[in-house]
């Protein structure tokens, strides 16, 4: 007849509080190379606008029509000022998503997810869409939202990960505290407390001329 149950653990492994991951507030995880390539769509669409620009100026050049070649004037500046805007905001966006990538990776969530590769891709997403919210983009912004539900970034979701950030702040508070008490101790009362707790009885102590028999 098999025994009764064994009784659960009262263990529990080490980083983890009351069934919560304990992340700490300064990862070791190292920053993984940028995942993804460039935006395809941004490339193809300069070369449009490059291929427009050009088009413009090719028929301006060919029309001596006075009012044509106004009309032409007008479409090639705007099409320029869409380029070069364009142009900017590719050349900024691939900085910031460099910048935002290192920063990430220094966040306590990195111990997370470095331990997923399908994770990392998903981070550099966010990087992405997040700066482009910051350019202006309301669609990239909502983007960067899910997935920061997803990757744990914000208190909320973190606590869905069933994760916390340990409270270094709480930890260095209760050190201070330690060493205040310690250094409040009179002089003559450390020396006794340090005859009691380490190898032996102090100097002085009626204990020293006690010997076993």
């Amino acid at each position: 007849m098999p025994g009764p149950a064994p009784k659960p653990s009262s263990r529990r492994s080490r980083g983890t509080r009351g069934g919560m991951r304990t992340l700490s507030a300064v990862p070791s995880a190292s920053v993984p190379a940028w995942p993804l390539s460039a935006d395809v769509t941004q490339l193809a669409t300069m070369e449009q606008l490059r291929d427009r620009v050009a088009t413009l100026q090719q028929e301006h050049a060919e029309t001596e029509d006075r009012r044509k070649r106004y009309r032409l004037d007008k479409q090639i500046a705007e099409t320029q000022i869409a380029l070069g805007v364009l142009e900017l905001q590719v050349q900024q966006a691939a900085d910031l998503e460099a910048g935002l990538w290192a920063d990430m990776w220094r966040a306590p969530q990195a111990a997370i997810w470095a331990e997923n590769s399908a994770t990392v891709r998903e981070l550099a997403l966010y990087c992405r869409w997040m700066i482009r919210a910051e350019q202006g983009d309301t669609k990239a912004a909502a983007e960067a939202r899910q997935l920061s539900d997803r990757l744990g970034i914000n208190p909320a979701a973190l606590l869905k990960l069933r994760a916390e950030i340990e409270n270094v702040d709480a930890a260095e508070d209760r050190g201070r505290r330690r060493r205040e008490r310690a250094s409040s101790v009179p002089e003559g009362d450390q020396a006794g407390a340090a005859g009691v707790e380490g190898s032996g009885p102090a100097e002085g102590d009626p204990r020293r001329g006690l010997f076993a028999v």
